[in-house]
C-alpha cells in the first residue's frame, strides 16, 4: 500500500478521484513532491521522504543541517545530492514544520 505524505497529512492508499489536493504530485510506484526533487517510497529508507534517486533522507540532510555543516559540506559528503536535490529537503522540512503541532520543550527551574 502507498503512502501518500504532505506536511499538513497523512493519507492511504490513492487519492480519491477529482480530489484536487494532490495536484502536482506523481502518484506511480512511491509519491514524488518539490518538482520531483523528494519522494517517498515504502521501498525505499522504510518510506521517510528522500531525495530522489538517493536513499539519502531529507531528516539526515536536516542533521547535518544542525551539525552547523553548508549545502556545500553536504554536497561533499554525497557526491550525488545537487544543490537543488539538498534546497528540495530544506524546503520540504519547512512545509512539515508548518502543520498545526505542539512541539514540548522542557525548561530547567533554576
Amino acid at each position: 500500500m502507498r503512502t501518500i505524505i504532505e506536511p499538513y497529512r497523512i493519507m492511504r492508499g490513492p487519492p480519491a478521484s477529482g480530489y484536487s489536493g494532490y495536484s502536482g504530485y506523481n502518484v506511480t510506484g512511491g509519491t514524488k513532491m518539490d518538482n520531483d526533487l523528494i519522494e517517498a517510497d515504502p521501498a525505499i529508507m522504510m518510506g521517510k521522504p528522500v531525495v530522489t534517486g538517493t536513499r539519502i533522507t531529507v531528516e539526515s540532510i536536516m542533521d547535518r543541517l544542525a551539525a552547523a555543516e553548508s549545502v556545500e559540506q553536504i554536497i561533499e559528503a554525497h557526491p550525488q545530492l545537487t544543490r537543488e536535490g539538498v534546497l528540495a529537503a530544506f524546503g520540504f522540512a519547512a512545509r512539515a514544520l508548518r502543520a498545526d503541532v505542539n512541539y514540548p520543550i522542557e525548561t530547567k527551574v533554576a
